[in-house]
């Protein structure tokens, strides 16, 4: 198993913002200062629960300190494929509330696996960790596709090539 940290610094609101901040002049500081300032981090590894403890108790301390009697936890994973497994048990394990008042959602970015073999074993493991409807999946070389290909649809079928025109658009 490959040792992937979570991250390799600690994250510091004010230390990022100040290296951000070059890229957001003139634009709503305000709005930029937020967001850093509500950032956090939590170190650890993708393979072991220690982390992921840690994670969970942080979020807990986040969750007390705002109140409210509902929780909702999202997580996002954009990881490499090799280490989907590892993290989704390791939420499901240590993070993943279970009562009437939370509610857990996985988002899953693809590319997922390497391959038909490797995406199907993904998709059998995390259907086997979450119910379905706790699962969210963006693929995003979908989208990508899409768009390469409306060139060639445009160009390529008579149909639409005066559709993409001057007289075949008014708005766009």
């Amino acid at each position: 198993m490959q040792d992937y940290r979570l991250c390799e610094v600690e994250y510091d609101g004010p230390t990022v913002g100040g290296q951000v901040q070059p890229f957001y002049e003139g634009k709503e500081q305000g709005c930029v200062i937020c967001i850093l300032e509500a950032g956090s981090y939590v170190a650890g590894t993708y393979d072991t629960a220690d982390g992921f403890i840690k994670l969970n108790d942080h979020i807990a301390e986040i969750e007390a300190k705002h109140g409210g009697e509902k929780r909702f936890r999202l997580f996002y994973l954009a990881l490499p494929p090799s280490v989907f497994i590892p993290v989704c048990t390791q939420l499901k394990h240590n993070c993943w509330l279970k009562s009437s008042v939370t509610e857990c959602r996985v988002i899953v970015e693809k590319p997922f696996g390497r391959d038909l073999e490797s995406s199907n074993e993904l998709a059998q493991a995390i259907t086997g960790l979450f119910n379905e409807e706790e699962i969210y999946r963006i693929d995003h070389y979908l989208g990508k596709e899409m768009v390469l290909n409306l060139l060639i649809l445009r160009f390529g079928n008579e149909l639409f090539r005066t559709v993409g025109t001057g007289r075949g658009l008014r708005v766009l």
